[in-house]
């Protein structure tokens, strides 16, 4: 792999620092008439902690909440969620995290069915039921840039990208629109607890109906910030979206996870909506979660104090490989490939049958090692 050595530290800043601020200035002509479906939900952990995820976004999740959260990640991954909206709207999630030597790839489903009325005939009588079906395809990319910048000692940046394809359509009659957008984020750790992410959603969004009509997709601007305290047991984060070019009012978000067992997340949060021009209300947020062996069970309940037969339940199941269990894997290749072969005073080499106590010592190691996560 071909790399480059940035020798100067204030210069290392100073790119970090052009970079998050250059994904921020981008911006969109005009204010867009279509919604993006991410804003319903992005996965029952991320609602339980408010939405504030942007800066999180350490798990399939980050394929709606921040696509520069892939690059952080090492193990493969998969999650999918469910709700209704309004009692009536079946509102679907699915994602998937597959890490490359070359960065880290994302895949992702959100797809949304409401019954739309009905059809009438010439003579006022039901003809038809009516469903609206609006569904995005999500193909995403991430890549740490501390893999290819040697010497780095600033920690872990990463950036991403994510290609939305957007369909609509009414069953029932001649009705659908097609477009895409483009998503860019970007997640800076300078340390293992602490992380920033910013993340711009819906870049040149656009639609096109059957009619010939276009409607742009709203973009949105996502910072954010997280905090893991008490040895990382609690970790507490904070976003807000805004929109340069829209009257949309600033949203603010803020939510906690607690982890009192290994198995045990307890979660919290803020989440506020826009209701008006320049006009915002602010929902409640908790959540649950179950993990057993890389298997998690998620559950999230959000407030809707504008409309309460909105109050919404979430569920996600997701699947994840521990990180301990392969760093574990890689030490013990690695200690065991030295072991097999131990350069002697004079530049010769011994096997692994000549210095059987000292291999076998290393594999009793390293076994233990494995045991121990597995």
């Amino acid at each position: 792999m071909n790399k480059f050595k940035i020798q100067n530290s204030k210069l290392k800043m100073k790119v970090i620092l052009i970079m998050m601020v250059s994904l921020l200035a981008v911006t969109i002509a005009e204010a867009g008439t279509s919604l993006d479906l991410g804003v319903a939900g992005v996965g029952a952990r991320p609602l339980g902690m408010g939405k504030a995820y942007v800066a999180v976004a350490d798990d399939a999740n980050a394929v709606f909440a921040n696509p520069a959260g892939l690059g952080l990640q090492k193990t493969w991954s998969l999650t999918s969620m469910s709700t209704k909206l309004l009692n009536t709207a079946n509102y679907t999630l699915a994602g998937s995290v597959i890490p490359l030597d070359a960065g880290t790839i994302g895949i992702g489903y959100i797809g949304l069915n409401s019954p739309a009325g009905y059809l009438v005939d010439e003579n006022n009588k039901i003809d038809d039921s009516l469903s609206y079906n609006s569904s995005e395809i999500i193909l995403s990319y991430a890549r740490n840039l501390k893999d290819i910048m040697h010497g780095s000692n600033l920690g872990n940046l990463s950036v991403g990208a994510s290609y939305k394809f957007i369909n609509h359509k009414f069953d029932g009659f001649d009705g659908s629109a097609q477009g895409t957008s483009l998503d860019l984020g970007v997640i800076y750790k300078p340390n293992e607890n602490l992380s920033l992410g910013a993340n711009i959603v819906n870049i040149a969004g656009k639609i096109k109906w059957d009619s010939g009509k276009e409607e742009e997709v709203e973009s949105t601007n996502k910072l954010g910030g997280a905090l893991k305290l008490m040895e990382g047991k609690l970790l507490a984060s904070a976003g807000l979206d805004f929109s340069i070019n829209s009257e949309r009012p600033l949203l603010l978000h803020g939510g906690l996870e607690y982890r009192p067992l290994n198995f045990l997340s307890i979660r919290g949060g803020i989440d506020q909506d826009p209701i008006e021009k320049y006009e915002t209300q602010t929902n409640f947020t908790m959540g649950i979660g179950l993990n057993f062996d890389g298997v998690s069970f998620d559950y999230a309940y959000h407030q809707d104090k504008n409309i309460e037969s909105n109050a919404r339940h979430y569920f996600s199941i997701s699947i994840q490989a521990p990180t301990s269990k392969v760093m574990a894997r890689e030490s013990r290749d690695s200690l065991v490939a030295d072991a097999s072969a131990q350069p002697k005073k004079d530049n010769q080499f011994t096997t692994a049958s000549e210095t059987k106590e000292d291999d076998e010592s290393v594999l009793e190691y390293n076994r233990k090692i494995l045991s121990y996560y597995e």
